[in-house]
């Protein structure tokens, strides 16, 4: 395999880089939330969010990946056993009805993955899917620096909020 992603890299005291990650936003978000007003305060916890959220993006494409060619690989031994099946059956006699039942059954359940890589997988995670959310990514960033907005809790919470959605199910299906 490809190893493990920057996300899952072990730390110092048994954690993942994720993990501290996730602490460190959590602290730096609970500081601004506890002096709301305090610009300082609200640009650590974005920056600490945002690192967070990269982090957390990429483990999710990376698994969307990794099913995405799971599931590839799985269609296709289907679809081979499916036809080894109707071959063997055709050369021990088996009646036509029985043959085509067999590979209606085989055609159902390929068809059937299919479906499922389409719905949950997004088809092509590991280059188009992963290509879109980078670049929507990059100009919600650029739209945000060019706005200069102003940096408290709610407006923290909210820019997270937005640059998280980016690589969430629902807003890849609507980017695609």
């Amino acid at each position: 395999g490809p190893g493990k992603t920057i996300a899952e890299t072990p730390i110092s005291g048994g954690s993942t880089v994720f993990e501290k990650s996730a602490t460190t936003f959590g602290t730096k978000l609970s500081s601004s939330a506890d002096d709301p007003g305090d610009s300082g305060k609200a640009s650590e916890a974005l920056l600490a969010g945002r690192a967070m959220l990269d982090l957390q993006c990429e483990r999710y494409l990376d698994a969307v990946g990794s099913a995405n060619q799971a599931s590839t690989n799985e269609r296709k031994q289907v679809s081979l056993v499916g036809g080894f099946a109707a071959a063997i059956m055709g050369l021990t006699g088996s009646t036509a009805k029985q043959i085509a039942g067999v590979a209606t059954s085989f055609s159902f359940a390929g068809s059937s993955m299919d479906a499922y890589t389409t719905t949950y997988l997004f088809s092509d995670a590991a280059k188009s899917v992963t290509k879109i959310v980078r670049q929507s990514q990059s100009a919600y960033l650029s739209a945000l620096e060019s706005q200069d907005p102003e940096l408290n809790y709610p407006n923290v919470v909210a820019l997270l909020t937005g640059y998280e959605a980016l690589c969430r199910p629902a807003q890849i299906r609507a980017l695609i």
